[in-house]
């Protein structure tokens, strides 16, 4: 929920669009919904898997949309050969306890446009008027918010950076293994990958014909897999400040009340994306660790092998 909370922070109303095979953003259901006032596209790299950033960045150009990258999952991930966050216009980033790296909590955002970057300076910093750095802005400073992070956490996340490429390195060796394990199984298919090379490798996705066979392989001992349908905050349907247009702590900032934006696109219901719901319900996810040694990547292998064999 936090990618469509940005948009509202800004005054701006999201729309919600539908998921393809790949469990990531639907190139073909967001050109259906781009309207005259549509200003960006914002491709989700959820759980470090890459989005379609080729036909993003043709949609943004055919349309003159920007593209903004919520790559907050996916820290290090690549799609062809470009590292995720630095394909469009702008790229986001999380660095709390359960993200790829870590400093504890806080976040980055990198830009090729100094403009992009300006405004992001002042708004990441309410005290921005006050900074020695204004001096040297091109634009005028406004009212922004309060994101800035303690030096303790920047120092601790500039080590992180350094481990972040074996860190990778390790996720995609566990991951690689898993998968050529298993890839001649009866009863095993893997979710697509836009970029399987580039894929962070932070959780291994398997796709299965319906629900009911979903649940028996994830419920499979030593499978410990998960049913993203069944994660809550990553769903839309449960969304209820956004499905409920409660966008503000008041009417007088909520966006969906604000007179400019009335005539937009706001239909929501909990059905309005049902192959995101039915493909999430068909899912499931193996979360995997860089530190898993030889005895153990063979005990996840055997344990889906079992699971898939009951099915």
């Amino acid at each position: 929920m936090a990618t469509a909370t940005a948009v509202l922070a800004v005054g701006a109303i999201p729309v919600i669009a539908e998921i393809d095979d790949s469990l990531t953003l639907d190139p073909a259901d967001v050109e259906k919904k781009i309207t005259k006032n549509t200003k960006a596209i914002i491709p989700v790299q959820i759980c470090g898997f890459p989005a379609n950033m080729d036909k993003f960045m043709e949609l943004a150009g055919k349309y003159n949309l920007k593209v903004m990258e919520d790559a907050c999952q996916a820290d290090g991930g690549s799609y062809k050969g470009k590292r995720l966050g630095s394909i469009g216009d702008a790229g986001g980033f999380s660095f709390n306890h359960f993200k790829i790296i870590s400093s504890g909590e806080g976040g980055a955002v990198v830009t090729d446009s100094r403009r992009v970057y300006e405004r992001a300076l002042i708004y990441h910093d309410g005290g921005s008027q006050f900074r020695p750095y204004v001096k040297g802005l091109e634009i005028r400073t406004f009212i922004g918010a309060q994101y800035r992070i303690s030096e303790i956490l920047g120092a601790i996340l500039r080590v992180q950076l350094k481990r972040l490429d074996g860190i990778l390195a390790d996720l995609r060796r566990v991951k690689k293994t898993i998968m050529e394990s298993l890839s001649k199984n009866d009863n095993i298919t893997f979710i697509r990958s836009n970029d399987i090379e580039g894929d962070c490798g932070s959780i291994l996705g398997f796709s299965f014909p319906d629900e009911k066979n979903a649940r028996v392989f994830a419920a499979g001992e030593g499978v410990n897999g998960s049913l993203p349908i069944d994660s809550g905050k990553h769903v839309y349907s449960n969304w209820t400040p956004i499905l409920e247009k409660r966008g503000g702590h008041n009417d007088d900032v909520n966006p969906y009340l604000m007179s400019k934006n009335q005539g937009l696109n706001m239909k929501y219901s909990r059905d309005m994306c049902p192959k995101t719901l039915d493909t999430l319900s068909r899912t499931v996810f193996i979360h995997l660790n860089p530190d898993l040694n030889e005895e153990e990547i063979n005990h996840v292998i055997s344990s889906c092998r079992k699971a898939a064999w009951r099915l």
